[in-house]
């Protein structure tokens, strides 16, 4: 009987029917349910669930629309009309417009830039296919808006980007921060018109693969850091006055004139440069930091530019054959001075250690090396190029540091590089003058290995040199 009782206690009744749990809960966490989905179509789904769910969507701070990777069908192109209309009836403003999508035509996009310009306080994202309708390059007529915090453009087959400058129309983008536009068409004399006088608080610019009626002209008293790629499709000059200008990163196939007198950073990768074409005037020789790629760009007009640097970073491309490891040497041999070297390696048919004895040399003066081994090394002496000068390291002389007391090498993949470097660093080839602390990080899986091998290059007692072995993992 007792148990019975007890069975009877324990017996689960069934919650008598009304409204479910989740409807009960405020706006203010249906919201933050609906947010994580993460689509702006997913959300306005749940209108069908009840009454309560109706217009719940229309109050989300931020509307996606993606459709990647496939066409976008006319019937989600009325739905996005439909949800933003719905939106603007709600009457409150929002903070991101995203939208990504194939194959849609230019006057679609028209009314999306429009609602925009009236409801948006904050992102503007759009990522689009323009399909044409007829042999003319598409058009698009951008609005100037002064509640823009961020703008990100990437128009496909290079649209024409048009904005509205007209003296009756007004308008600036007053609030506008950052701005990105990508695979455009634009007017050389229209984008300046925007960035001297209608962009007043810019501070990031990014442009990427732009072609331009005449010169491409930036002017901006606000501009902190410009970010620009250029081909072969861009026919005229590059012209930036940036007097706050901080930060440039630069892929230039063009000729170009860049006034920075604040410069302090420069990433100048890919495309070569060309102190014949390259102008960077204004700027002083000492940078914060320096990156560049000895393989295709002129490593060495640019490091003359800038012959003193805080850190510099170096993507070292070594090719195959005798006449690349001769370019390679010319490169590292005007190296900038500085306190703090990165390399990045990517080594192709050329022996490992005399590499690294010729980068060693260069490392006078430098307080702290970074060695990242992350791309293909090819680390045994089988160099097939006759006279090739990395199959020459016993005719070195022994290299002296004098300020090096920091070595970190890293890479996932190379632990016979890594260890091959200790042992150079710790078998009499080089000397400090300081001590140095070296630090291993590798895959967990190889620092047993690393350690035995390590522990057979090192001659006790050295108090001149500590090995530390750490997991990659640890590393922020």
């Amino acid at each position: 009987m007792a148990r019975g009782r007890r069975r009877e206690r324990h017996r689960h009744h069934p919650r008598p029917p009304g409204r479910d749990r989740i409807s009960d809960l405020p706006d203010e966490l249906l919201l933050a349910i609906l947010a994580r989905l993460r689509s702006t179509r997913d959300a306005a789904r749940t209108s069908i669930l009840s009454r309560r769910w109706r217009r719940v969507w229309a109050h989300l701070p931020a509307l996606s629309f993606l459709w990647e990777g496939v066409a976008i069908p006319a019937q989600e192109v009325d739905r996005v009309d439909a949800a933003l209309h719905a939106r603007a009836a709600a009457g409150f403003t929002f903070n991101l417009l995203e939208i990504k999508a194939d194959r849609v035509f230019a006057d679609r996009v028209v009314p999306w830039l429009r609602f925009a310009s009236q409801h948006l306080t904050g992102k503007l994202c759009l990522s689009l296919v323009i399909s044409r309708q007829s042999l003319e390059t598409p058009e698009i007529e951008f609005p100037l808006c002064e509640r823009f915090t961020s703008i990100r453009l990437d128009l496909c087959f290079r649209i024409r980007l048009l904005f509205k400058l007209s003296p009756s129309a007004g308008g600036a983008f007053t609030a506008l921060a950052t701005m990105m536009i990508t695979w455009a068409h634009v007017d050389g004399q229209e984008l300046d018109a925007v960035l001297s006088a209608r962009c007043p608080n810019l501070k990031e610019l990014t442009l990427e693969y732009i072609t331009a009626v005449g010169d491409l002209l930036i002017r901006s008293d606000s501009l902190e850091k410009l970010k620009i790629k250029t081909d072969k499709l861009l026919e005229g000059r590059l012209k930036a006055t940036t007097p706050k200008l901080l930060t440039l990163e630069a892929s230039i196939t063009c000729d170009a004139w860049i006034a920075a007198p604040l410069l302090s950073e420069v990433d100048w990768c890919v495309e070569p440069y060309d102190r014949s074409r390259h102008f960077i005037t204004e700027a002083a020789h000492h940078l914060r930091q320096l990156t560049i790629m000895t393989h295709p760009s002129n490593t060495g007009d640019l490091m003359q530019r800038f012959d003193t640097v805080d850190m510099l970073n170096l993507l070292i491309n070594v090719q195959m054959g005798k006449e690349e490891y001769n370019i390679f040497l010319d490169d590292i041999n005007q190296l900038s001075q500085c306190d703090v070297l990165k390399i990045r390696l990517y080594i192709r048919g050329h022996a490992f250690r005399p590499t690294m004895l010729h980068l060693l040399r260069k490392c006078i003066g430098v307080r702290k090396l970074v060695v990242d081994y992350s791309g293909f090394i090819q680390s045994d002496n089988c160099c097939m190029s006759r006279g090739c000068s990395c199959k020459w390291p016993d005719k070195m002389e022994k290299i002296v540091l004098n300020a090096l007391e920091e070595i970190e090498v890293k890479g996932h993949g190379t632990a016979d590089c890594k260890v091959e470097l200790v042992r150079l660093l710790c078998n009499g080839n080089v000397t400090s003058q300081k001590k140095m602390t070296i630090t291993v990080l590798e895959d967990i899986r190889q620092i047993g290995y690393i350690r035995k091998e390590i522990g057979h290059c090192i001659i006790l007692p050295n108090d001149k040199v500590e090995v530390i072995v750490k997991s990659a993992s640890v590393e922020i």
